[in-house]
């Protein structure tokens, strides 16, 4: 289907109309296209893990998307829940939050362990969005 001309376009006409589409563009220019986007995040957390945890031949990361955030014109966040060890170590599964960027690449913007976050539970608060907050409970609560 052809996308309409920019005189079969609604006019925005509102500053949250416009907040929207600028929003949506945004998601739209960096996030990768959905047949691309599991390849593309599992590299790139694997590239994540080599670095971060060079002592060990973590595989693959498993991973389980929490959600997706867009505030503005920042860029896309993906929030998740993260095992970089298939012992269950608590050091290094926890929560994620990796920013989109170019419909090419993830970058990790912040890692949470479960151990972090029982030694300083407000870090959670000041770093991840309230939705995810049920499950770092819960996963506290389980170690």
């Amino acid at each position: 289907m052809a996308e309409p001309s920019e005189a079969e376009q609604p006019l925005i006409t509102t500053p949250a109309e416009m907040f929207q589409a600028i929003s949506k563009s945004h998601v739209d220019a960096n996030m990768p296209p959905e047949d691309k986007l599991h390849s593309i995040l599992g590299r790139d957390l694997k590239a994540f893990a080599e670095t971060e945890f060079p002592e060990r031949d973590a595989g693959d990361p498993r991973y389980q998307i929490l959600g997706m955030k867009q505030v503005g014109i920042g860029w896309p966040r993906l929030y998740m829940i993260v095992n970089f060890d298939n012992e269950q170590d608590p050091e290094q599964w926890g929560l994620l939050s990796a920013i989109a960027k170019d419909q090419e690449r993830f970058e990790v913007e912040h890692f949470l362990t479960v151990a972090e976050a029982k030694a300083e539970p407000g870090a959670a608060q000041k770093l991840f969005p309230p939705e995810v907050f049920q499950w770092l409970n819960e996963a506290a609560d389980r170690e």
